[in-house]
C-alpha cells in the first residue's frame, strides 16, 4: 500500500471515532448534541437522523464567549482574564440560535426582549430585566427589538469563570452558607443602580485596548456590589454555583 493510500485510510477510521472530553459538559438534550460538541467536522452543529441513519447537519450552535466576537456575529467586547463583556445594539426581529456556555452567564436586557430554553424550561428576559445562568449547558435562544423602536434589541452579557466568580464572591466580602435547598432560576428586574452602572460601561467598548487591567476590575466589584444591594436572588444563585 503506497503512502497516499496509508494516510486515505488512517483519516476514514478517525472518521469514524467520536472523542468524548473527560470534563464535565451538560447537554440537557440528546446524544445527537453530544456528537455535534466533540466532532470538529461538524463545526458545533444540530444534527439530525434521516431516515436512512445519516446525518445531516442542520444548525450551528456558538461556543460563547468566543463565538461572539468572531465573524459574523463581530460585537463588542471587553476582556479581562476569566472575564469576558459583550455588548450587542441591534435591529432584529425573532432571530433564533443555539449557544454553548463556555462560563457563568449574566445577562441584562436594555431593549427588547431574549428568550432562553433550556431542557424543558424557558426563560423570558424581557426589558430591563436580568438572568443568571450555570455554565457548561446548551441553550436555544430567540431574540426580538421593540416594535414600536425599529425593533432595536440591546443587551449585556458578563460571561464568569469560575476563579473569577470566586474572587468577586471574596472581594465583595459576602457571605457563603450552604444552601439547604436548591437555588431556582429567577429572571429579575434590573435595578435604577444597575441600569446606571451598564450605561456607564458603554464608552469603554469605543476603545476597548486602552482601558486597563485595574480599571475593568473596579467596575467588576462595582457590579458585584450592586447586585448585593439590588436583588438577593441573583446572589444566592452565584454563591451556590460555587458550593
Amino acid at each position: 500500500m503506497d503512502d497516499a493510500s496509508s494516510k486515505s485510510t488512517q483519516n476514514n477510521a478517525k472518521r469514524q471515532i467520536s472523542v468524548i472530553q473527560q470534563e464535565n459538559v451538560i447537554f440537557h438534550g440528546t446524544i445527537r448534541e453530544d456528537i455535534s460538541y466533540h466532532q470538529p467536522e461538524f463545526g458545533y452543529h444540530h444534527l439530525e437522523w434521516g431516515i436512512e441513519g445519516r446525518v445531516r447537519v442542520t444548525q450551528r450552535i456558538i461556543k460563547a464567549p468566543q463565538g461572539l466576537a468572531a465573524s459574523p456575529f463581530n460585537q463588542s467586547v471587553l476582556k479581562l482574564k476569566g472575564l469576558t463583556v459583550i455588548e450587542s445594539c441591534t435591529n432584529t426581529v425573532g432571530k433564533q440560535g443555539t449557544m454553548f456556555l463556555e462560563d457563568y452567564l449574566l445577562m441584562f436586557v436594555l431593549n427588547g426582549s431574549y428568550t432562553v430554553r433550556y431542557g424543558d424550561q424557558v426563560y423570558v428576559v424581557h426589558k430591563h430585566e436580568m438572568v443568571l445562568l450555570q455554565k457548561s449547558i446548551v441553550i436555544e435562544y430567540e431574540k426580538s427589538g421593540e416594535p414600536n423602536q425599529a425593533y432595536l434589541l440591546e443587551y449585556m452579557m458578563f460571561f464568569l469563570k469560575d476563579e473569577v466568580l470566586k474572587d468577586c464572591i471574596k472581594m465583595a466580602d459576602i457571605q457563603s452558607a450552604q444552601p439547604t435547598v436548591l437555588v431556582p432560576i429567577f429572571v429579575n428586574p434590573i435595578s435604577e443602580r444597575l441600569l446606571t452602572y451598564l450605561e456607564s460601561l458603554k464608552p469603554y467598548f469605543n476603545e476597548p485596548d486602552n482601558i486597563e487591567d485595574g480599571l475593568i476590575k473596579i467596575k467588576l466589584l462595582e457590579l458585584l456590589f450592586d447586585l448585593t444591594h439590588a436583588n438577593k436572588n441573583i446572589m444566592q444563585q452565584l454563591l451556590h454555583l460555587k458550593q
